[in-house]
């Protein structure tokens, strides 16, 4: 038993060295709201936020069903028509709640809570996990 974990720790030392020593980047390259990568070389602090959109979904429409799918892709396309000029960063968005993650400059919160198609922004922070 004392040999497979001696071999099973030295795998991961060997794997941990190996990502070391490659210069590719781990992860997902930042996206714009097209999917296609951007280089984050904004000068000055970034705000990570979740941007609430106004979604109204099709009655009956179950979260896996296409016409749900559908009215949730043009909600979030006409988000991200409306926050094209604004100087911004797709972190992620979701497949089945109309949530959109952002990397903003601090100041242009207030405007992207002003947008008619956002019902609200939050700041996308860690809280504390609880203990019982």
């Amino acid at each position: 038993m004392r040999a497979a974990a001696r071999i099973a720790a030295t795998l991961v030392v060997v794997a941990c060295w190996s990502l070391v020593a490659c210069d590719v980047p781990l992860g997902n390259p930042p996206r714009d709201g097209k999917g296609e990568p951007v280089i984050d070389d904004a000068a000055g602090p970034r705000l990570q936020v979740i941007v609430r959109l106004r979604f109204d979904p099709p009655d009956g429409a179950a979260p896996d069903g296409e016409p749900y799918q559908a009215a949730l892709r043009a909600t979030r396309e006409k988000f991200f028509a409306e926050i094209d000029a604004l100087p911004h960063r797709v972190v992620r968005t979701y497949d089945t709640l109309p949530l959109v993650v952002l990397s903003i400059a601090p100041a242009d919160r207030a405007v992207l809570e002003k947008m008619p198609s956002v019902a609200s922004v939050e700041e996308d922070r860690l809280n504390a996990p609880l203990a019982n």
